[in-house]
């Protein structure tokens, strides 16, 4: 059997539907690199009665290397998203003026795409879909509007092709906002020959009369064994370096480790530590300087940069809480990790990781990065330097 980060939960979710206990309501929560999306199809499939139901992603690659040179055969993953009973729904950018669109229009472009990174998030599927479509889109978001909410419910209203159970998923419930009211009755009394699986990577911004309907699966990080042996298989040319850098900043995130694997993190985790030098220092010009370097990025390198803040402060405040900590970074950021901490104290650490984490959500919201930016840079001058924010702080511009 294949061996995946997910692969206990899958196999717990698999014995309850044999044995006639699976809630027909699910919500499943984790990170995207916890593997929610594969484990999840690869219950579908099971429940679909499709054949070798675990493994349809493999412990490789998407995928099985076999089925990959047969071209005359689609392999397993694309028999189960083709299939007629199973129906998916997901955030999507409307290229409608009047609002009607559906995830019929995309969801060719959704398998495709998931098909070759089981991993994704929402972020990620946004640019990729933005770039399939015509005009200017720079910073693309998405919704699940009223149209797709009504187009469920018609799917799951049609009779089943096969003997087998009809299967919804929903992947990022959380963009139902108002409109997945339209859904409580369904998620609260689905037919016996329907189950409905949702998959949220913060199920808090879940609508609660949603949440209360589901049973809820808490998904879980990978090992650091695990990770390092998928990083081998998948880029076998890694430095020994890089991939012990990979496997100990990606923290059981197996979307995190790809993306290091396959950047230059040297230069993300240089700018982050200059940042925190010119914040200490106060020098506005060239704060300024760093403020439009961070602006003219896209906004997933701003959002890798905040989350490499959040893992640098993180192995400072269990190095001060744990002073026999060997922290997971290299001897430079080691070093310089040192001095910082030297002038942090835990409750700083905390204000700086809220402030940063509040960051992240601002820009995934499209919020001005130069006025973010400078803005919670002023905030750490204060923190770093007093230990306390300023009472005419502006913290309402990353709430």
């Amino acid at each position: 059997m294949e061996t995946t980060g997910y692969t206990d939960t899958r196999d717990k979710l698999i014995a309850q539907y044999d044995a006639g206990r699976l809630a027909h309501t699910l919500l499943v929560q984790g990170l995207p690199g916890w593997g929610a999306l594969p484990m999840v199809l690869e219950l579908a499939s099971h429940i679909l009665a499709q054949p070798s139901a675990p493994g349809l992603f493999g412990s490789t690659s998407l995928l099985d290397p076999r089925e990959s040179k047969d071209k005359s055969q689609p392999p397993k993953i694309t028999r189960l998203l083709d299939h007629p009973d199973l129906h998916i729904s997901y955030p999507f950018i409307n290229s409608s003026s009047s609002g009607s669109s559906t995830t019929d229009e995309s969801i060719a472009t959704w398998k495709a795409y998931v098909r070759e990174h089981p991993y994704t998030n929402d972020l990620d599927w946004f640019h990729h879909l933005s770039s399939t479509l015509s005009g200017n889109r720079k910073n693309p978001t998405g919704n699940i509007n009223k149209a797709e909410c009504d187009n469920i419910l018609k799917k799951l209203s049609l009779k089943a092709f096969g003997n087998n159970p009809k299967v919804l998923i929903i992947w990022y419930p959380e963009y139902l906002v108002k409109e997945g009211n339209r859904l409580l009755k369904t998620l609260e009394e689905p037919t016996d020959d329907t189950y409905i699986i949702m998959i949220a990577e913060n199920s808090q911004n879940i609508l609660r009369t949603i949440r209360s309907r589901c049973q809820t699966v808490q998904m879980r990080p990978w090992s650091d064994e695990l990770i390092r042996s998928t990083l081998l298989r998948q880029h076998p040319q890694l430095s020994t370096d890089k991939l012990a850098d990979a496997v100990r900043r990606a923290e059981g995130d197996m979307r995190r480790a790809l993306q290091l694997a396959e950047s230059d993190t040297s230069m993300e985790s240089d700018a982050v530590l200059q940042w925190f030098r010119l914040c200490y220092a106060d020098q506005i010009e060239e704060l300024r300087k760093h403020t439009e370097s961070f602006a003219a990025m896209s906004k997933d390198l701003q959002t890798e940069w905040m989350e490499y803040s959040l893992f640098f402060l993180a192995q400072i405040l269990r190095q001060k809480s744990q002073p026999d900590y060997e922290m997971l970074l290299t001897a430079g950021e080691a070093s310089s990790a040192k001095k910082l901490g030297q002038l942090l104290t835990l409750d700083t650490i905390d204000h700086m990781t809220i402030l940063i984490e509040k960051a992240i959500v601002q820009i995934r919201r499209n919020a001005n990065p130069r006025l973010l930016m400078m803005n919670i840079s002023m905030l750490f001058h204060s923190l770093l330097r007093t230990g306390r924010l300023p009472e005419y702080s502006l913290t309402t511009t990353v709430q």
